[in-house]
């Protein structure tokens, strides 16, 4: 109830509900007009939602010390960086599932790269759950899976030079 929890991708308010039941106060975003005037209706019963119409790396809402979404799949890797500087103690998402295997990988795997260095060294990730896509309506073309990630006590903000150079030895 003390949270503030951010929804990226909020649809029709199907998660929002369920999130505006339990926390505090719930930040929900969702780019298409059309879906955010059918979540407006569901939620107009909830005086702790507050509905943002537009692109989530625009509008960058603050405030918020948790992520519980569904956020659109093409823009995963550009959220997560942005949701890893905002420093969320706790963040859950369905991701594709591909691109969550990278989010959690270890060094020396193939699929480790500079989002599984940024999500490794500031928080401790896992995979939840596989969601196959017939879960789906409608239906993607691919697999999904919920992942958590829980902010290391231990974390220490990486500088913009120091996020710079990594980004580039990962792209050597």
């Amino acid at each position: 109830e003390n949270d503030v929890v951010l929804d990226v991708g909020a649809g029709r308010g199907e998660l929002t509900v369920k999130l505006a039941e339990r926390a505090g106060k719930v930040i929900a975003v969702e780019l298409d007009p059309e879906l955010a005037e059918e979540a407006r209706r569901r939620l107009k019963g909830y005086d702790n939602v507050e509905l943002l119409v537009g692109d989530v790396l625009k509008l960058k809402p603050t405030g918020f010390n948790k992520v519980v979404s569904n956020p659109p799949y093409n823009i995963s890797r550009k959220l997560l960086e942005w949701l890893i500087d905002g420093g969320a103690e706790r963040i859950v998402l369905t991701l594709q599932r591909e691109f969550a295997s990278k989010l959690v990988a270890e060094p020396g795997s193939m699929k480790y790269l500079y989002i599984s260095f940024l999500s490794n060294i500031l928080y401790e990730s896992s995979i939840v759950e596989f969601i196959p896509r017939n879960m789906f309506r409608p239906m993607p073309k691919v697999d999904s899976a919920i992942v958590l990630m829980k902010r290391r006590r231990d974390a220490r903000e990486l500088g913009e030079d120091s996020k710079e150079l990594i980004k580039f030895l990962f792209t050597r």
